[in-house]
Parts: C-alpha cells; sequence; structure tokens
C-alpha cells in the first residue's frame, strides 16, 4: 500500500449523479491540497449509462460487480483494488465537500488525523435541503477511515444488504476503536426519503429494513452500543419486546406495557406524516415491530462470494 488516499465510489444507476460525483472528489482533493489520490468506482450491474458517465473521467479505475450485488460488496471490491492508506467511501450519489476533506487531512504526514471518520449530511430532496441528525457511532455511506482499521476487521460482512455500516461500526468498536462524527458538512446528499411510500413498504418485503435491526442486533448482543443504537431508532420495538416479557411472566403489567407501546407507535406515527398518511404508518410500524422480532429467530442471510471484473484499471505510479 502507498501512502495516498483512495476514493472509492458505489453505484448503481446512478447516471444522473456521478458526473456530479467524480467532479466534486477532484475538487474536494484540490481543495484539500492532495495531489497523490486515486478514484475507483465500482458498479452494481446499472442498466443505465452510469458506467458511460464515469469513463468521461480518464483517472477513473472502473470494476464491474458481476455476481451477488449490494453496497457491502461494493465497497470490499473497491478497497481490495485500492493502493492507498487511507479509505474514503462515497456512494454515487453524493457530493463531498472540499472544506471537511481539508480539516481532517494532516498534509505533513499526508493522511488523514483520525482514524475513522465523517461528518453531517445535507439531504437534498426533491432540491430541499434537509440538514440531517447522523448516528454518532455508526458512519453511514460516507467516511474515511484508515485502512489498518479496515483489514482488523476484514472489511464488510456482505451478508448485509443494508446495515452494513452499522455492522462496521459496531465490530470496530468491539475491537476498541471508535468511530468520530465530526459536526462539519461532509456532503450534499441527493436522495429519497427512507420513509418515502416508494421506498418504506419496498424495504418491508423484501426485508432490506431487517438486516440493520435483527440481523445486526443477533451479532452484536453482548455490544452495549448495539442497545444505544436500537434504543434511539427502534424504540417501538423495544417496547413490544417488554410488553411480550410482561405479560409472559405478569399478565397485568403486559397489558399496560402494551397501551404503551400502542402509545409509542401512535407517536412514532404522528411524527412521519409527512412521508406517509397516519394510519398506514401506524400499521406499517406495528408490522415492522413484529418482524423484527419474527426475523430475529428465523432471518440468516449467508456471506456472498464477491465476484468481478475490470473494466478500466490504471496502475498507480
Amino acid at each position: 500500500m502507498t501512502n495516498m488516499i483512495s476514493f472509492i465510489v458505489i453505484g448503481r444507476n446512478e447516471e444522473k449523479n456521478l458526473e456530479r460525483c467524480i467532479k466534486g472528489i477532484h475538487n474536494a482533493a484540490s481543495y484539500a491540497g492532495i495531489g497523490d489520490y486515486e478514484i475507483i468506482y465500482v458498479d452494481s450491474r446499472s442498466t443505465d449509462r452510469s458506467i458511460e458517465v464515469v469513463q468521461q473521467f480518464p483517472d477513473v479505475k472502473i470494476f464491474l460487480v458481476t455476481g451477488h450485488c449490494n453496497a457491502a460488496i461494493g465497497r470490499n471490491i473497491g478497497a481490495r483494488e485500492a493502493k492507498g492508506d487511507v479509505l474514503f467511501f462515497i456512494d454515487a450519489d453524493m457530493e463531498i465537500y472540499g472544506e471537511f476533506l481539508a480539516g481532517v487531512w494532516d498534509a505533513n504526514l499526508n493522511t488523514i488525523n483520525e482514524n475513522f471518520v465523517s461528518g453531517m449530511l445535507i439531504d437534498i430532496i426533491e432540491k430541499e435541503k434537509v440538514r440531517r441528525s447522523s448516528n454518532t457511532m455508526i458512519p453511514g455511506g460516507i467516511y474515511i477511515i484508515k485502512r489498518e482499521l479496515w483489514d482488523a476487521v476484514g472489511g464488510m460482512r456482505n451478508k448485509f444488504r443494508a446495515g452494513e455500516d452499522y455492522d462496521l461500526g459496531l465490530r470496530l468498536i468491539e475491537k476498541g476503536y471508535r468511530f468520530k462524527r465530526k459536526t462539519d458538512i461532509i456532503t450534499n446528499h441527493y436522495t429519497v426519503p427512507m420513509m418515502d411510500k416508494s421506498r418504506a413498504w419496498k424495504a418491508v418485503w423484501n426485508k432490506y429494513s431487517f438486516y440493520p435491526r435483527c440481523v445486526v442486533l443477533r451479532n452484536h448482543l453482548f455490544t452495549k452500543e448495539m442497545y444505544i443504537m436500537l434504543w434511539k431508532n427502534d424504540k417501538t420495538f423495544i417496547l413490544l419486546i417488554l410488553a411480550i416479557l410482561l405479560a409472559i411472566f405478569y399478565p397485568v403489567g403486559g397489558l399496560i406495557a402494551a397501551g404503551i407501546y400502542l402509545l409509542g407507535v401512535l407517536v412514532r406515527s404522528f411524527q412521519n406524516t409527512k412521508f406517509l398518511p397516519f394510519f398506514e404508518l401506524v400499521g406499517y410500524y406495528i408490522l415492522t415491530d413484529i418482524l423484527n422480532l419474527v426475523y430475529f429467530f428465523t432471518f440468516f442471510p449467508k456471506e456472498k462470494k464477491e465476484e468481478y471484473v475490470a473494466i478500466r484499471h490504471i496502475p498507480v505510479t
């Protein structure tokens, strides 16, 4: 490995965003005064012009996933092909801020001044900018990590179609490494909300929603940060479990807990009516909480073989 930074972009059908993403990397590296870097794009079998868009940039290495596709596989492939000792992972629908990169880059040592770091995201939804309150323990789709940490846990577990970042962050915590979330903006994220009708129910039927919940939970039962994260993201799921346990051992208390659970669902639904109708949200949260519990005991995804080919490989001089 060389003393440089590798920008690793993953994407599928992101032709409308890729040019902005790649140009953003060039601009950010220039702003931060970084001359020695590489850009790797890993495509998950796009059916649009994504690869053609990236081919307009002659300095970008391009790899195509030919087998199973998910974000973990794409990032693992990118890291495997990267030459740098610092890895900057970016989703193709993001545009990074040069100011953030300059703030974490140590020009004297030619490396980052944090082991594992990201910042705040600006979600751009139909041209509306929304600052996201990002999790302080897990990286999400954009972060910078020293290769030694990545290698210490063997990269990402590719059995996760979603929640691979939760799993990575928790495994690093278990190894004694900590993720740092800075308050500076790291990227613009051109996206659709997770609770958008076109996305929320699809994530239930294809089990996408249950990787970062029941599967991650099962893999990290003895990590306290797992429960902090679960409480932050899925309070109603915890309330459902408490209601069931109380109903078994103390029926009267179980009825009270069930009432508290339903109240929690109503409050959670009321907070998200921007995306789905209130009563649809109530049904959505009850169903996903029940399925979380069912899949905790029945849903066991397997690790996948990582297959890919190089479309354009540029040797580092």
